[in-house]
C-alpha cells in the first residue's frame, strides 16, 4: 500500500469510526474519536508509533469498534509489526467482514509471505 494509498486508508477508517455505532453507551465517545483523529493525523505525517498508541488507547475504549481494530492493525503493518497487524485486521474483519480496506491489507500481507491461498480466501 503506497503512503497514500494508507493515508485515505486511514481517513476512510476514522470516517467508519466516526460513524459506527460500536462504541458502547458508557464509553465517552468523544474520547474514541479524538484518539482516532489523533491515530489519522499520526499516520497522515508517518508517525507510526504515535498512531499506533492513539488507536490502541481508542480500542481500549471501543473494543468492539472494527474501524480502531482497523487502524491498530494499519500502524502496527506501517512499524513492521505484522503479527500484531494480522491479529488487527483479523479482528477488525470479525467484528466487520465488510470492512474492505482490512480485508485488501490482510490479504497483501499473506500474500507477501507467500500464503496465496489465505490471501484469496
Amino acid at each position: 500500500m503506497t503512503g497514500s494509498g494508507v493515508r485515505v486508508a486511514c481517513s476512510l477508517a476514522l470516517a467508519a469510526a466516526l460513524m459506527t455505532s460500536a462504541v458502547s453507551a458508557q464509553t465517552p465517545a468523544a474520547d474514541v474519536v479524538k484518539l482516532a483523529e489523533a491515530g489519522r493525523k499520526a499516520v497522515d505525517e508517518r508517525r507510526y508509533a504515535d498512531a499506533l498508541a492513539s488507536f490502541t488507547a481508542a480500542g481500549k475504549l471501543a473494543p468492539q469498534n472494527a474501524s480502531i481494530a482497523f487502524g491498530i492493525g494499519l500502524s502496527a503493518y506501517l512499524l513492521g509489526q505484522n503479527a500484531h497487524a494480522e491479529e488487527y485486521l483479523q479482528r477488525a474483519l470479525t467484528l466487520n467482514p465488510r470492512l474492505k480496506d482490512a480485508s485488501l491489507l490482510l490479504g497483501e500481507m499473506q500474500y507477501r509471505s507467500g500464503r496465496i491461498a489465505a490471501a484469496v480466501l
